[in-house]
């Protein structure tokens, strides 16, 4: 009864696609995710693509990003994207060249209620990214 009390107390997280995951667990993807070495003209792009429940079309400076399950009445479906705690816009484009040369620490991805802070603009999900 004690083991069965402490799973369903533990806290519990949504990951990008939805699901839900232990703290624990969130924080070893990430460990995993952050220990693995990238290099850093491709760092955003391969972060995105890493990140679940986020589709990058294309490479370089012409990738064009979304986030599963997020639907938008304007149309848009791009992601805002936010670089060191700057809005940056919804261009994909923007945010590597401002990233160029720098090292990213962590990338979050909001959705749904999560990115409603943002207003209109994060409709189509947010991007936090934050570099070194």
């Amino acid at each position: 009864m004690l083991c069965l009390c402490v799973l369903a107390c533990s806290p519990r997280l949504k990951d990008a696609s939805g699901d839900q995951v232990t703290a624990s667990e969130e924080n070893a993807r990430n460990a995993r995710l952050e220990s693995q070495q990238i290099p850093r003209e491709f760092a955003l792009e391969a972060y995105l693509r890493r990140q679940p429940g986020v589709i990058v079309q294309g490479s370089g400076v012409n990738a064009r990003v979304q986030i599963r399950g997020v639907n938008s009445f304007s149309g848009n479906t791009e992601p805002l994207f936010i670089v060191n705690g700057n809005d940056v816009g919804q261009s994909y484009a923007r945010a590597a060249e401002l990233l160029r040369g720098m090292e990213i620490k962590s990338v979050k991805v909001l959705k749904d209620s999560d990115a409603t802070l943002y207003g209109i603009r994060g409709a189509g999900g947010v991007i936090i990214i934050t570099a070194k």
